[in-house]
């Protein structure tokens, strides 16, 4: 289950996700207590949920410690994660598997050709530091008429070791 986060304009945020519940019970009750915010859910044409809000600091700390932009074009892997130790690396790699992983590979679309940050980072993750070979993100064709980015995917060559190693099953 993955949970979108949208910077439309800067400070205008927005969670999405497919779940009414999830928002209900775990997002929503946390941005009201950390943030004293009062948010409403509210669904979207698409069928999926939102909660929309304007506020200075969460878009601080989306932009600065995890380097997200109201240009997604320009998101790339949190630096914090790009520095962080194996472990959180690999709760990292794991959750972008749930999200956007199937079968030996993970897929992700990209607001650019040639070039796709988050899975070039998993890439050299898996390759470099767990030993679990896998290739360099390439651009594959999608038949998504919603999907007006190039997709890109990497192919994890030893798919049982990334089952133990990286999703613990």
């Amino acid at each position: 289950m993955a949970v979108y986060i949208m910077i439309e304009k800067i400070m205008h945020i927005k969670f999405i996700l497919n779940k009414r519940n999830f928002l209900e019970e775990k997002i929503q009750p946390r941005l009201e207590y950390l943030f004293n915010l009062n948010t409403e859910i509210t669904p979207r044409p698409d069928g999926v949920y939102q909660i929309q809000f304007a506020s200075k600091p969460i878009y601080l700390l989306l932009s600065k410690c995890f380097g997200m932009r109201e240009i997604q074009q320009f998101w790339k892997t949190p630096i914090l994660i790009e520095r962080a130790p194996l472990n959180l690396k690999k709760e990292y790699i794991k959750r972008f598997f749930e999200a956007e992983g199937s079968f030996e590979h993970i897929y992700h679309s990209w607001f650019r050709e040639n070039n796709c940050p988050p899975l070039q980072f998993i890439s050299n993750v898996l390759n470099n530091e767990f030993g679990i070979q896998c290739s360099k993100p390439g651009e594959i064709q999608t038949d998504n008429k919603f999907n007006r980015f190039p997709a890109y995917q990497i192919f994890i060559n030893n798919y049982r070791n990334f089952l133990r190693e990286i999703m613990d099953l």
